[in-house]
């Protein structure tokens, strides 16, 4: 005669008997077991972001969802020629970043040299004017030209 063992079934909160195995007890009996759930099959309709936008369908697969359909995916890369788009922000010119360097609060005690026709090349390889730690005004201006 097989052995069997007595089990506690959780969701139906009574004991129940299964035949001895080897490996993980389950929680639940049989008939209280959970049902795992398929994802429905087939394709799945997305909604595409650019212009107006508009329905389309493809396979479903495991990861992020895109934003737009594979045409106005293609589409958008041509206009940035394969670049990523520019959020909304414009590119600071050389003028207003010195502006705002200049604006700085400690930019009065600052002895670091700084000019606004300083290349980036200079700008990097400028040396602090504090011995021990970054100037902040090196550091602000290092920081809005991009380095």
């Amino acid at each position: 005669m097989a052995k069997t063992v007595l089990l506690h079934c959780e969701i139906g909160n009574h004991n129940w008997r299964r035949k001895a195995q080897r490996g993980k007890r389950p929680k639940n009996c049989p008939k209280h077991a959970p049902v795992k759930v398929k994802p429905p099959e087939g394709p799945e309709t997305l909604r595409c972001e650019y212009g107006d936008g508009h329905d389309w369908e493809r396979p479903r697969t495991k990861g992020k969802r895109p934003k737009m359909c594979p045409e106005h995916r293609e589409l958008v890369k041509q206009q940035t020629n394969g670049k990523p788009r520019n959020s909304g922000r414009r590119e600071s010119t050389a003028a207003e970043v010195w502006a705002k360097v200049t604006a700085g609060a400690g930019f009065n005690q600052c002895h670091c040299g700084l000019t606004e026709d300083m290349s980036r090349d200079e700008l990097r390889h400028t040396e602090s004017c504090k011995k021990n730690y970054i100037c902040s005004t090196l550091d602000h201006y290092r920081r809005l030209v991009g380095i």
